[in-house]
């Protein structure tokens, strides 16, 4: 190949490869906004789960898309093309004993793939740094999407259910002063009864620096499994009943059957 020719060919394939960037790019941003606009929260975030997930699968190159680019130059420029279909069939073939194997594995998944994302929203404890402080006057998008996970799966702020008007800093700054609350232990509402004590700890220790291992407080809380036992006459409505449609009209025909026979007089 002359030097003009690669010259021209390089700078070509140079403009065509920011071309097709620049393209993705502006397709991503405008796909994302559809997705985020038309999925809702839950389904969007369910939906960036799934292709974080998905992301594993570039391990299964192999290095394959840098052989390619390796020997579709060193052949070409050799004009040895058969061994560069050689390559190509191998490269293929493989692709495709694994895009065979993946189907296999994904049908195979489907049967259990609603466990695996299921949670028994009835028995859930969940503690950690969540970076969000409730007592905000002002909500902002992160502290809304925290109170819809907690009123969503019935949890219950257990440092708020037995200390209420404690504001229980669990964050301090370089100083140790005590800022906000943002380290939560929250339970689910059905449990919360076993919840007999909740206190804050200081982390113990320093770095070689002379400064706090965690600018954090540790939260104990105290479980009492055995109390309050479930037995006869233990009863609790459950409140998302009241929004099926069918059990509120069996329920208002009742009430209105019972009014007419109390009328009649039977």
């Amino acid at each position: 190949m002359e030097a003009k020719t690669l010259k021209k060919s390089l700078i070509s394939w140079t403009i065509s490869g920011y071309i097709l960037l620049i393209w993705a790019t502006i397709a991503s941003i405008i796909t994302t906004r559809l997705l985020f606009l038309g999925l809702g929260d839950e389904a969007y975030g369910f939906w960036i789960l799934l292709w974080s997930v998905f992301g594993y699968t570039v391990l299964l190159d192999f290095g394959f898309g840098t052989t390619v680019q390796k020997y579709a130059a060193e052949l070409t420029a050799n004009e040895n093309y058969e061994r560069f279909n050689t390559h190509l069939s191998t490269i293929f073939g493989s692709y495709f004993l694994m895009s065979g194997l993946l189907i296999i594995l994904s049908a195979i998944g489907s049967y259990f793939f609603e466990n695996i994302f299921s949670i028994n929203s009835e028995n859930i404890f969940i503690a950690g740094d969540f970076n969000c402080n409730l007592e905000k006057i002002n909500d902002d998008q992160s502290i809304k999407t925290f109170k819809k996970v907690l009123t969503g799966n019935s949890l219950i702020d257990t440092w708020s259910n037995l200390r209420p008007g404690d504001i229980g800093y669990t964050w301090c700054n370089g100083e140790n002063i005590p800022k906000s609350r943002i380290d939560y232990a929250l339970v689910s509402d059905s449990y919360a009864y076993q919840v007999k004590n909740i206190v804050l700890r200081e982390i113990p220790g320093t770095h070689s620096g002379g400064t706090r291992m965690s600018d954090h407080k540790c939260i104990k809380v105290t479980f009492d499994i055995n109390s309050n036992q479930r037995g006869p006459g233990y009863w609790k409505l459950n409140t998302s009943l009241l929004k099926e449609y069918q059990f509120v009209n069996v329920h208002n025909f009742n009430k209105y059957k019972q009014k007419t026979a109390i009328r009649k007089g039977t």
